[in-house]
């Protein structure tokens, strides 16, 4: 029996040797958890009176899914790396919401790049990372979250474009007091359409009174169909908004109001009208346009619009939004990336690719965002590394071999007690 009971132990040795070979091979494999096998003694099935039955030993293989990895730091900016409890949730194909047809996994592995058509794919094992869209501030557009149809996989390139048509115009110049009735000032600014096309209006300025000094403003563009007072199709053009000054050269009303009425721009071609709120500063106050004794001088044009961007790369935060970049400087919110945590995540099944399934020990998963509810934090420009300790895995491999050759002595020693025997009983 205590030949089958070494039997058993180098069984046992074996695997922990495999465990502890599989843990050095995976050193550098990012996102990769330490395994080891745990041993058991096992009790014999027969006990017979002054006599000891040896039972042997079991073991059984135990990953460390829960324990946290060290963050290294990389150049991309699509490599993200969970900070606490969580799992990235990967498909192995493309899914949108409603559809589950793709095998769903669980992974800490984050070294993803767009493949052909836009869609984060990890380098390692092939699989699609899955989010939910988003909109302009990082919500989910879905109502439910919690689900697997939920998710889709993140596509960063699905907006190739993006433009920013001018909304707000702020001017800040001086009209000279010394100007006679009847002088036209002019000046001019770019602003976009919602194509990304760039327009020049003309503000003209002509004095009309010189006690309180009194000027019109006219609007016009060349590449408009019509100019007109806060709404398209009002019937009232941009052409003689009455701006009054007080002793101080302040304006105090713009048209008999306190702010400008807006701008209503119909283009010519398939741009969208466009409504264009105009700041010429504070009533009773010199913080945009003037009228003072001196030059004409255009101190401020500001407007908010841009030309079109294409898409350029994107950001992810430690919330897991990720962000589109366009090469005008504009930004959009796009994707929120999930994850998932289970009560007895180191029950998980492990995968080819470092990528784990769902099993009844594990429990089911519970979706949720970073940064809430027990989710760890999400970096970009960073992977996690293996938590495989390289000094501590060569130890144990030194006294596994140990152990096995020690278990090897017993079965040779057993064969040469039974050698003994036998020749005893042949010689009595």
């Amino acid at each position: 029996m205590s030949n089958a009971a070494a039997l058993s132990a180098l069984q046992a040795g074996q695997n922990a040797f495999t465990a502890v070979g599989n843990n050095i091979a995976n050193t550098q494999t990012n996102g990769a958890k330490r395994e080891s096998a745990a041993f058991s003694s096992v009790l014999a099935g027969v006990s017979m009176p002054n006599t000891f039955v040896a039972g042997g030993v079991n073991t059984n293989n135990i990953r460390y899914n829960n324990e946290q990895g060290l963050m290294e730091n990389t150049s991309s900016t699509t490599d993200i790396a969970i900070g606490g409890n969580g799992f990235f949730v990967v498909s192995s194909g493309v899914v949108t919401p409603g559809q589950n047809g793709a095998s769903i996994g669980y992974t800490r592995a984050g070294q993803y790049q767009p493949d052909n058509n836009g869609y984060l794919m990890n380098v390692a094992n092939g699989q699609y990372l899955l989010g939910w869209a988003t909109d302009g501030n990082g919500n989910p557009t879905q109502s439910v979250t919690g689900t697997l149809t939920s998710l889709q996989s993140i596509q960063v390139n699905a907006n190739v474009s993006l433009t920013n048509p001018t909304s707000q115009l702020t001017l800040g110049l001086n009209l000279p007091s010394t100007d006679p009735v009847a002088q036209v000032r002019q000046s001019s600014v770019q602003v976009y359409d919602s194509l990304g096309a760039s327009h020049t209006l003309t503000i003209s300025w002509t004095k009309t009174s010189n006690s309180p000094n009194t000027w019109t403003a006219s609007i016009t563009s060349p590449t408009a169909t019509s100019v007109e007072k806060n709404t398209v199709g009002s019937g009232t053009p941009y052409a003689t908004m009455t701006v009054i000054f007080n002793g101080q050269g302040q304006p105090v009303s713009f048209d008999g109001n306190p702010n400008p009425p807006n701008i209503a721009i119909k283009w010519n071609g398939a741009a969208n009208n466009s409504i264009i709120n105009l700041n010429l500063g504070t009533v009773n106050t010199s913080t945009g346009v003037t009228c003072n004794a001196g030059n004409f001088e255009i101190i401020q044009t500001q407007q908010d619009g841009k030309e079109i961007g294409k898409f350029s790369g994107v950001n992810i935060d430690d919330n897991g939004v990720v962000t589109a970049v366009y090469t005008n400087g504009e930004t959009l919110m796009i994707y929120r990336v999930a994850l998932a945590m289970f009560a007895a995540p180191n029950d998980l099944a492990a995968q080819i690719g470092n990528v784990f399934l769902q099993t009844n020990a594990s429990g089911t998963f519970n979706l949720g965002f970073a940064n809430q509810n027990g989710f760890g934090s999400i970096q970009s420009n960073a992977l996690e590394q293996s938590t495989v300790d390289l000094a501590t895995e060569l130890t144990d491999m030194m006294a596994i071999q140990r152990y096995y050759s020690s278990n090897t002595q017993v079965i040779k020693a057993d064969q040469d007690m039974f050698t003994v025997l036998l020749s005893n009983l042949r010689s009595s």
